[in-house]
């Protein structure tokens, strides 16, 4: 890449992320937009324009100004917090999405809550078999559901309800029915 087309990369670049922030009166200082480039830069500006498009058509996000991590994250999952499952076997891949990384900062593979713990395996298989036939929404419920049942009777809980509702002024906080 000649040294002339990286500047003008950079310049488009700068001059997208400034129109981006004046729809929210917000200035970008050089330092800023050296903080928006290194966390952009494997990105094409066409992609960058489009993810910063999607945040202020966001209901939800859109209130607020775009940080470089808010199109960083859209960029990287598609607008929600993780990707698809990265779980794969014989059965095929898993439906749901991922809502746990191997990594920190989102790098690594994406995991549903199934497959965070049941990686390989007839438990794996399992799990993408129903990841086929039960609608996450569905899955979700029924593994809080669980976790509420499971909860019962553990001293640790217990003591969390107990300070929660001496907090609220509740004369306890009721178990799950």
């Amino acid at each position: 890449m000649q040294p002339t087309d990286r500047e003008g990369k950079r310049r488009q670049f700068a001059e997208i992320v400034t129109e981006a922030l004046s729809r929210y009166d917000r200035e970008v200082s050089p330092e800023a937009l050296e903080v928006w480039m290194r966390t952009l830069a494997d990105y094409g500006n066409d992609r960058v324009q489009a993810a910063l498009d999607e945040h202020a058509e966001s209901a939800e996000d859109g209130k607020r100004a775009p940080r470089p991590v808010d199109i960083w994250r859209r960029l990287n999952s598609s607008g929600g917090k993780g990707r698809q499952c990265a779980a794969s076997s014989g059965a095929g891949m898993c439906q749901y999405p991922g809502v746990f990384s191997d990594a920190t900062d989102g790098s690594g593979q994406w995991w549903c809550p199934w497959h965070r713990l049941h990686r390989t395996g007839p438990e794996a298989d399992r799990y993408i078999e129903a990841s086929r036939s039960v609608p996450w929404e569905v899955a979700s419920a029924k593994r809080i559901e669980r976790m509420g049942h499971e909860a019962r009777g553990n001293p640790h809980v217990t003591a969390l309800r107990e300070r929660i509702a001496a907090r609220t002024g509740r004369t306890r906080e009721d178990e799950p029915a």
